[in-house]
């Protein structure tokens, strides 16, 4: 599994209209920069046959700089999974971003 940088969190329903040309301003400035950052972006870097959970998962724990963008949907889509009890993969890295923040890890 390939080590990013930059992880950029989001709800792809939701926040994908931030969150790509984020992305792809990222990659400019790193080409102008001549800079190396890989920057992780799901729509981007994940492969459909693949574990793509536990390649995000893997992604956010070992990158050094995490954006979340954060908008009234993307909560409510959090609000919706927790009254069904079904997991969120955004609440997740939510989760895993706080904690690695508390530990100074990023």
């Amino acid at each position: 599994i390939q080590k990013h940088d930059i992880f950029i969190c989001h709800r792809l329903n939701y926040d994908k209209v931030a969150a790509k040309p984020l992305f792809l301003g990222l990659e400019l400035l790193n080409q102008k920069c001549k800079s190396q950052k890989k920057i992780f972006l799901d729509q981007y870097c994940l492969k459909l046959s693949k574990d793509i959970r536990k390649e995000t998962i893997h992604a956010i724990k070992n990158c050094s700089v995490i954006i979340l963008l954060i908008s009234e949907e993307s909560i409510k889509g959090i609000e919706n999974a927790h009254t069904y009890t079904k997991e969120d993969n955004l609440l997740l890295e939510f989760e895993i971003s706080v904690y690695r923040y508390l530990k100074g890890e990023c």
